[in-house]
């Protein structure tokens, strides 16, 4: 109940704080804000966690995939970004504070 609360009151006022040109609010997805924000939407993110990034940036550092074909797009462009940190192409296993510092 505390936490729906918190969340209620912290959606609120982020909304109250941008006014109307706020076209989307989301609630901590990194990647839908980047995928609305290049729509051309103004976009608010409200997250409780002390760091954004969702499992990745809180210590989910390996990715359980099999065909690593499949991921394209901006979940792609992530993963080539890690992989510069590391001087490789495309990084699937990484360190979680290199994800925060990639985004």
């Amino acid at each position: 109940m505390r936490t729906n609360l918190f969340l209620l009151l912290t959606i609120s006022l982020s909304l109250l704080s941008c006014g109307r040109g706020t076209d989307v609010c989301i609630y901590g997805g990194v990647t839908a804000a980047n995928s609305a924000a290049h729509e051309g939407r103004k976009v608010v993110i409200i997250c409780p966690d002390k760091t954004i990034g969702g499992m990745t940036t809180g210590g989910l550092g390996q990715t359980d995939i099999g065909n690593k074909q499949a991921v394209i797009g901006l979940a792609r462009q992530f993963y080539r970004k890690l992989g510069t940190h590391y001087g490789k192409l495309e990084q699937w296993l990484f360190e979680p504070h290199v994800a925060t510092s990639e985004r």
